[in-house]
Formats: structure tokens, C-alpha cells, sequence
């Protein structure tokens, strides 16, 4: 009997492991698969911040440089500043720059010419244009490179303009537009003082036009102008009167 039952559950022990075996193998096939997918899914997982750091380049958009403020904030009803041309705007932003600090520079010395002639030797060369007289301390002052002696004035002049072009406000792509330097170590790197130099450079540049049409519709120079009663033949450098034939009919009126 006892032979019989061993035979029994060693037939029962046989049946059960050659049951299990599948579910066995089955099992080793789901962890492999299981493995496998984990292992891809880790790498997949690992590329990802790779993919996230290669964003898409910002677009240049020059409504955000600085210029652009209050009340008008972008104004470029021309269209000159397109949106992703940075090389082509950085050109404008220098012109611009190198434009302001010009006019601003000719603001004063519109003023100061009235009082500080350079020679007056050609003041009888001026003549009246269409629209009205020229002051010859105002856009008449031009006609002192009229001539033999004139010309070569003019010509060094231009000659000296063009040294300070190319060789000593030189534009170096890796500075800001504009930065030829600062010698007195003001601080001008903020976005703030860099509005105020486009500011006061865009208002100067209206200021010297209308000085100009100005004249050109009364005669009178930048001083005369402003109705300020001091003779335009007071030299202010000497303290003293210069002969009044040489500034006859360029006085007050």
C-alpha cells in the first residue's frame, strides 16, 4: 500500500513540475521582454534632455532692443528693422547712433558760431536763396569753402572726417553698437543710458533740421532765432567788437 501511495504522489510531483515548467518559461520570457522594454525605455528617457536643449533659436525681434519706448515704443512705420534681420539692424542702430551724436555735436555749434566765427572774410560771398536770406553765422557759413581758398578748406576737412571714419571709430562686431570706446569710464552699459544717448541723438537730429528750414524761410541763425537780443558781431573768445563791416546785415531786424 505503501508503494502504491509513493508511486502515487511521486506521479503527482512528476504531473506538477512538468505543468510548471511552461509557466516557468513563460515567466523568464515576460521578464526578459520586461527588460528589454525597460532598458529602451531608460535610453529613450536619457535622449530626452538632449531633444529639450536643442530649442528652436529665438527670433530676433527688434521692438524689444533698446529705442524702443514710450509713447511711440517701435516706431518703424517704414519698415526698415525686420523682424530675424540682426546684422541689418545692427547696421541702422550704428548709423542711427553715429547720425545723433553728429547732430548733437552741430546743435552747439550752430549756437556757439553765432557769437565764434572762424573768417568772416566771406561774408560778402553769401547770397539770398529762393526762399530768403542766409545768415552768414548760420547755413551761410558755407560759402567760406567757396573758392581758391575755400576748396582746400573743404578738402581737409573731409580728409580729416575720413581718417576718424576708418581708422579711429572703427566698428568691431564683438562690442555694442556704437562702443568705440570710453576713455572717461562714465557708465554707459545700461539699457537706460543707452535710451538717453538715442533720445537726446533723435532730438537733436529735428532740432538741427529746423534750425535749418528756419533759416531758410527767415534768414536769422540759430540765435537770432530764439529772439535773444546780443549783437551777432560780439566776439565772445576775445570779449571784444569786431569791425561791424563785416557783419553788416547780418544783425537783428
Amino acid at each position: 500500500g505503501l508503494r502504491g501511495l509513493h508511486r502515487d504522489m511521486t506521479s503527482e510531483s512528476e504531473q506538477w513540475k512538468m505543468n510548471a515548467l511552461p509557466a516557468v518559461g513563460l515567466g523568464l520570457l515576460v521578464g526578459v521582454a520586461n527588460s528589454r522594454r525597460g532598458t529602451a525605455l531608460a535610453a529613450t528617457r536619457a535622449a530626452e534632455p538632449e531633444v529639450k536643449r536643442k530649442k528652436k533659436k529665438e527670433v530676433f525681434d527688434p521692438a524689444n532692443e533698446p529705442g524702443a519706448m514710450a509713447p511711440l515704443g517701435f516706431f518703424d512705420p517704414c519698415g526698415f528693422a525686420e523682424k530675424g534681420k540682426r546684422k541689418k539692424f545692427r547696421e541702422l542702430r550704428v548709423a542711427e547712433i553715429k547720425h545723433g551724436r553728429v547732430a548733437m555735436i552741430a546743435s552747439i555749434g550752430l549756437v556757439a558760431q553765432h557769437w565764434v566765427p572762424l573768417d568772416q572774410t566771406w561774408v560778402d560771398l553769401v547770397p539770398a536763396t529762393r526762399l530768403g536770406p542766409l545768415s552768414a553765422t548760420g547755413l551761410g557759413a558755407f560759402y567760406q569753402f567757396y573758392g581758391v581758398t575755400g576748396f582746400p578748406k573743404l578738402l581737409t576737412i573731409i580728409f580729416l572726417l575720413g581718417i576718424v571714419e576708418f581708422f579711429i571709430f572703427v566698428e568691431k562686431p564683438r562690442l555694442d553698437a556704437g562702443d568705440y570706446g570710453n576713455p572717461l569710464q562714465i557708465p554707459l552699459d545700461s539699457r537706460e543710458m543707452r535710451e538717453k544717448e538715442l533720445v537726446n541723438g533723435r532730438f537733436a537730429m529735428l532740432a538741427v533740421l529746423g534750425m535749418w528750414m528756419a533759416e531758410l524761410v527767415t534768414g536769422k541763425d540759430a540765435v537770432q532765432q530764439l529772439g535773444i537780443d546780443v549783437p551777432a558781431d560780439y566776439d565772445i573768445v576775445r570779449a571784444a567788437w569786431q569791425p561791424a563791416s563785416l557783419n553788416t546785415g547780418f544783425g537783428f531786424s
